[in-house]
Parts: structure tokens; C-alpha cells; sequence
């Protein structure tokens, strides 16, 4: 038995691949390694709603369904030393809820915000 695609949202022919495995060979993917200077600066996962709204409706139910994601990527950034974030956009890329995994914070941010904060990494 594999586990199903919870999102239908993912196109790789290798995450498909992989489901194919077996529930006993979990992967999980990680969206962004922040680079600067040749040097990782923080790990971020992304998932995204379709307006603000949309976010604060659903940012409960979408933890839930991440737990495992998130402690996976909140273990490799405490081994490596830098941020881990998880951040839940707008499909239209104007609305950012930036979660600060490692510091149980979260943020509001609009593009221009969140734009200055990825910069700064």
C-alpha cells in the first residue's frame, strides 16, 4: 500500500515514483534552501492558499497535515545552524504568512515585506 498525494498538486514524475516504494519509504521535499554567498542561510517550505483569508482559515488544518514535514525540516536546520521557516502564501504571491519554526513565531507579511525578508537572509 502507498501513500496518496495529499495536495494533487504535485507533477514530479519522481515524487510519484517514489509513492510507489511503499509507506515505509517516506520523502518528503523541501522547497527552498536560501543561498547567499555559497553559504546556506536558512530552509523554508511553502504551501500556498488562494487569498488571505484563505490562510486563516485554513493555517490550522494545514500544521496538522505538516507535522512530520516540519519536524524533519526543524532537525536538519538545527544541524546545519541556520532558520527554518514555513510559509504559506496567496497564489497571487501578495499575502505571506512567514512561521518561524524555530522560534514558534509567526509573521504577516505583504510582497514588498516578504520580499525585504528573503533579501536579508
Amino acid at each position: 500500500m502507498t501513500f496518496n498525494e495529499t495536495t494533487n498538486n504535485r507533477p514530479s514524475e519522481y515524487s510519484k515514483w517514489h509513492r510507489e516504494l511503499g509507506n515505509e519509504y517516506t520523502a518528503i521535499d523541501i522547497d527552498y534552501v536560501e543561498i547567499r554567498n555559497g553559504k546556506i542561510r536558512a530552509l523554508i517550505c511553502t504551501t500556498y492558499c488562494y487569498s488571505r483569508q484563505h490562510i486563516h482559515l485554513n493555517k490550522d488544518v494545514i500544521f496538522k497535515r505538516t507535522e512530520f514535514e516540519r519536524k524533519i525540516v526543524i532537525d536538519m536546520a538545527l544541524k546545519l545552524g541556520v532558520p527554518a521557516y514555513y510559509v504559506i502564501h496567496s497564489i497571487d504571491m501578495k499575502d505571506f504568512l512567514v512561521v518561524d519554526l524555530l522560534k514558534e513565531t509567526n509573521e504577516e507579511m505583504n510582497e514588498a515585506e516578504y520580499v525585504k525578508f528573503i533579501k536579508e537572509l
